[in-house]
């Protein structure tokens, strides 16, 4: 068994591997596997990262959307280490048991998932991240549950590093009606941005 990563759903239906439920839990036992998901192993010494997780999760939930501190880390604009993994996804559409990390799940509407997302091609697959953009939106939307100092840092770093598109900021502000609150934040942190520079 060569690969590092084995989905027995998917190698039942491709008949591309042809190991038993047995064996794949014998060496789960004895250390050589972590289960991930229900039917989805890695090598054991894999190194789990949000981003691998995250395309584990869209091999069995493709409308799964990393966002808000995971999606920060994923840009570079948080210096925090997220505490779990977190994933938007629409409601009423279920999210895959995650067996190695906490997920913390975040539902909306089907729409807003289609604005402001890139995907990303990581060693196992693509997967979906709000756009540095999105994600700050979204953090000032859920900022009295994240705490605006995780906004603050985060445009302050997309400032530092060029990763915003000021034009796509202000229409994704707008779209989500956050444009009149956040502005003075953009504005404050534009001119601090120009005179340290």
């Amino acid at each position: 068994m060569s690969q590092e990563m084995i989905c027995r759903r998917e190698a039942k239906r491709r008949k591309m591997n042809e190991v038993s439920h047995g064996t794949l839990y014998y060496r789960e036992a004895t250390g050589k596997l972590t289960r991930v998901l229900p039917g989805l192993f890695v090598s054991a010494g894999v190194a789990l990262t949000q981003e691998a997780l995250m395309q584990m999760i869209t091999l069995r939930q493709p409308r799964a959307v990393m966002n808000l501190i995971s999606a920060l880390s994923s840009h570079g604009m948080t210096t925090e280490i997220p505490a779990y993994l977190s994933v938007a996804l629409p409601r009423g559409v279920h999210m895959p048991k995650v067996l190695v990390s906490s997920v913390k799940t975040w539902r909306c509407k089907a729409d807003y998932l289609k604005i402001g997302c890139v995907r990303k091609q990581g060693e196992w697959g693509s997967y979906r991240v709000t756009s540095p953009e999105r994600t700050l939106v979204d953090c000032f939307r859920y900022r009295n549950k994240l705490g605006i100092d995780i906004f603050l840092e985060a445009l302050t770093l997309g400032l530092r590093k060029n990763l915003l598109n000021l034009p796509n900021l202000a229409e994704l502000s707008r779209l989500f009606h956050v444009d009149k609150l956040i502005t003075p934040y953009i504005a404050t942190a534009l001119y601090e941005h120009s005179t340290s520079a």
